[in-house]
């Protein structure tokens, strides 16, 4: 849940910046980092790590009280894909496929499916 939160403060600004928000807000930006959805297609398995009790708790306190993630339902529905998986991975969790793997790639394969990004 850790890089969705992060994500939805860069795009959406967070409570407690409300009034400079509009400053430092990226609404148009687009999620290109690892999904729950990437562990499967990139055969990440291996490379994951157990949610931990409080990855679990702030998954779920998103999905019920995020206004975020209510009003985006790709989110919502990585937010829930990855508590059903009870993993993450994180970027670098792709080096296993080598050290250029995430160049040569995850980029361009990311990158010429614009349609998959996260909103």
């Amino acid at each position: 849940y850790g890089f969705a939160n992060i994500y939805r403060t860069l795009k959406a600004g967070s409570g407690n910046a409300a009034h400079i928000n509009r400053f430092f807000c990226v609404p148009r930006a687009q999620f290109l980092g690892v999904t729950p959805q990437d562990i499967i297609d990139y055969g990440l398995a291996d490379a994951t790590h157990p949610l931990s009790k409080t990855d679990i708790k702030r998954a779920t306190d998103a999905i019920n009280n995020d206004p975020f993630f209510s009003a985006h339902p790709q989110w919502l529905a990585a937010i829930k894909q990855l508590l059903e998986m009870g993993v993450r991975a994180e970027q670098q969790a792709l080096a296993k496929w080598g050290l250029n793997y995430v160049i040569d790639e995850y980029l361009p394969r990311k990158l010429a499916d614009r349609g998959g990004f996260l909103p």
